[in-house]
């Protein structure tokens, strides 16, 4: 005997096919690869589907699940709705797997699959990349190679400054060697002269004796006043005696009566002190601003002006001759300019020219002073 309840009826697996792919709104048109895959935009806000058991014995029976492999790691049960959506999905690759069961409740579980790819944004896709990489490959190799002649013509500048500071010290030296060799060498010969003289007229008139000795003496006077002109353009003693600004106004006078220039100095009130170093500095540069004006500018008039801006002491020449263009002041063969900046930057110092055409020209350096802070 048997239970025809109990009985198992052989109903085999129903077919489970995907339906009607859409957009999530219905309106997006989408794209089929050549695999067969679907393939939505970066941004895209998903899609929608329909899944079908086809077993029409009970179809309102019927009941239905999915899973996207790749974003879920078990099975969402959908009941007995064969509508299915899927949200936004960022750029990969997906797989949508889908299964049902008919009435009788036998699943297929091989169900349907259906490829998705979602395209990366542009700056995500390989060419962009590659792209971007080349960019900065050539933007590194044009910085390197930017950076590199800049090195060059630095180097370049430097050794060319070294050589003019090596030439302007040889000229000094030649200049001294000169002024020594004519001037106090003169004088020694004539005083050489003289002693001899008169070691060889031991029986000479005191008149004769008197007059080679007021020669003897007026070389000598002569010879001390060179000696004193070569050590001040060495080394101004004026620095080791005076401030700086009594400095300034004592080299305005001297540079005056040198070119037949008309020089003014004014000097600020509580000048801060400065080193030294500062002073050498700050006098070399006033040398070689008055220089430039007596050589380039063509001018009647200079000024030297010693003020202070805070911590700040500030020396500023100024002139009345013909002027330059901007961009010669920052050429780099423009030593004299260089070397006065080089000088103001070893005490953290700066360096302005200012200067147009026909109005003249103005160099103010400035330097921090000792009691500052």
């Amino acid at each position: 005997r048997f239970y025809p309840a109990e009985a198992a009826r052989a109903t085999p697996e129903p077919p489970v096919a995907i339906t009607s792919i859409v957009g999530s709104d219905g309106s997006i048109p989408l794209r089929v690869a050549e695999d067969g895959r679907i393939v939505l935009p970066y941004e895209n806000d998903g899609l929608g589907f329909r899944i079908a058991v086809l077993d029409y014995s009970a179809p309102a029976r019927n009941r239905y699940a999915l899973k996207l492999e790749g974003r879920q790691a078990g099975w969402t049960e959908l009941g007995y709705s064969n509508v299915g959506t899927l949200a936004q999905l960022p750029p990969g690759e997906y797989r949508l797997h889908v299964k049902g069961a008919n009435g009788n409740g036998t699943w297929n579980h091989e169900g349907a699959t259906l490829g998705i790819v979602v395209e990366p944004p542009v700056w995500g896709t390989p060419w962009f990349r590659l792209a971007i990489s080349a960019l900065v490959v050539v933007l590194a190799a044009l910085g390197i190679a930017m950076r590199t002649s800049r090195l060059k013509s630095r180097n370049q500048l430097l050794v060319n400054f070294a050589r003019h500071v090596e030439s302007a010290r040889e000229e000094e030296r030649t200049n001294a060697a000169r002024d020594v060799h004519d001037e106090i060498g003169q004088h020694l010969t004539v005083l050489n002269l003289q002693s001899y003289w008169l070691r060889n007229h031991p029986d000479a008139s005191a008149d004769d004796r008197s007059s080679r000795i007021e020669v003897m003496q007026g070389s000598i006077s002569d010879a001390l006043a060179a000696v004193k002109a070569v050590a001040t353009r060495l080394r101004p003693i004026a620095l080791d005696a005076l401030s700086f600004g009594e400095t300034a106004t004592w080299y305005a006078r001297d540079f005056e009566r040198r070119t037949g220039i008309v020089c003014k100095a004014r000097i600020g009130d509580r000048i801060p002190p400065l080193s030294d170093a500062e002073a050498t500095a700050l006098f070399r540069v006033l040398q070689e601003a008055l220089a430039n004006v007596a050589r380039h500018s063509g001018a009647h008039a200079a000024s030297i002006d010693v003020s202070t801006e805070g911590d700040w002491v500030v020396l500023t020449v100024a002139d009345d001759g013909k002027g330059m263009e901007a961009a010669k002041a920052d050429a780099p063969d423009a030593f004299g300019i260089i070397g006065m900046r080089e000088r103001c930057a070893a005490f953290g110092g700066r360096l302005e020219v200012r200067s147009t055409p026909g109005c003249g020209t103005v160099v103010a350096a400035s330097v921090p002073s000792r009691g500052r802070g």
